[in-house]
């Protein structure tokens, strides 16, 4: 099998302490089955997958798979989401035992609703920042923006959790004190 040619790219992106400076020049080859190979000076190539639908499908229906393939990611390359699944699984089911009004399951689906987007979207930031920064390279300025960017995903997870708790635990707490006989 021959090589692919590969293409020199450089991205220039402004730091907040020197706007002047430029990322390195990075090799890219499209790679075997989906894959691509991108060598940063310095480091060792990684490979990354780029987006190719393999059926011609209309907009509409493509976005319907790649909602599905972007659920399948998150729930196996993260227990997080899993986690999260299982856990307002029982909350529903704790809500219909003890009978919620309309508006108190508005809430608390918009609550898990919010806090599943939230899981869902620092999954994916945490994703692009192992892009940008893979882990084992040398300390650098850019590694420690990278190790701070996923701290931030963290603490804003963490947040929509105890707020998603606090959400639950008024609604039951106001069933519950209603359901009690006087």
């Amino acid at each position: 099998m021959n090589p692919t040619p590969v293409t020199r790219i450089t991205e220039s992106v402004p730091d907040p302490i020197d706007a002047a400076r430029t990322l390195p020049m990075r090799d890219y080859s499209p790679g075997d089955a989906g894959g691509s190979r991108l060598n940063i000076e310095g480091s060792e190539a990684f490979t990354f997958r780029v987006h190719r639908p393999s059926v011609d499908r209309p907009e509409w229906r493509q976005r319907l798979v790649d909602i599905e393939k972007g659920l399948a990611t998150a729930l196996r390359t993260d227990s997080t989401l899993f986690m999260h699944l299982f856990v307002d699984s029982m909350i529903l089911a704790g809500g219909a035992v003890i009978g919620l009004h309309v508006w108190q399951w508005v809430a608390l689906i918009g609550t898990l609703t919010v806090v599943l987007n939230v899981e869902l979207l620092s999954q994916a930031i945490r994703r692009l920042v192992v892009l940008a920064h893979p882990p084992g390279e040398k300390r650098t300025r850019a590694s420690e923006v990278a190790h701070q960017t996923e701290a931030l995903c963290y603490a804003a997870s963490f947040i929509a959790i105890l707020g998603g708790i606090a959400i639950a635990t008024l609604i039951f707490a106001q069933r519950i004190y209603e359901s009690i006989p006087e």
